[in-house]
């Protein structure tokens, strides 16, 4: 069982990832945005982050990237598509050390692979 971060700010999307991820045994700490993330990352100290590119108040990446700086929590990144001046948002995640990066919709069973991926690298 891991602690997993996630930080998702479609509602449906996180209800469904955390059935997913809370019916393989973990432990799931919900934020809908960047801020909150960042805020529960520093007080619960998960054991994988996975998160949404595009936030309302910023971007995966990025929070992705001022985490890495410090910790070396694994991370698995999602999202609806796109790219921005700097490329490809998934490309740029794998590029930021992400685990997987991953396309929404995510199938559980990938989900739940790319957990076990990150639970193996901080074993």
């Amino acid at each position: 069982m891991a602690k997993i971060l996630l930080i998702e700010d479609q509602r449906f999307i996180s209800q469904i990832f955390t059935i997913v991820l809370k019916s393989a045994g973990h432990v799931v700490i919900p934020a809908s945005t960047a801020a909150a993330g960042a805020s529960l990352f520093q007080s619960e100290q998960p054991d994988v982050v996975l998160t949404d590119v595009a936030l309302p108040d910023g971007c995966g990446l990025a929070l992705m990237r001022k985490i890495r700086e410090t910790h070396t929590v694994p991370f698995v990144v999602f999202t609806a598509g796109g790219s921005n001046a700097d490329g490809d948002y998934l490309a740029q995640a794998r590029e930021g050390g992400a685990i997987a990066a991953f396309q929404k919709p995510v199938a559980p069973d990938a989900l739940l692979a790319a957990v076990d991926q990150a639970l193996k690298r901080v074993a």
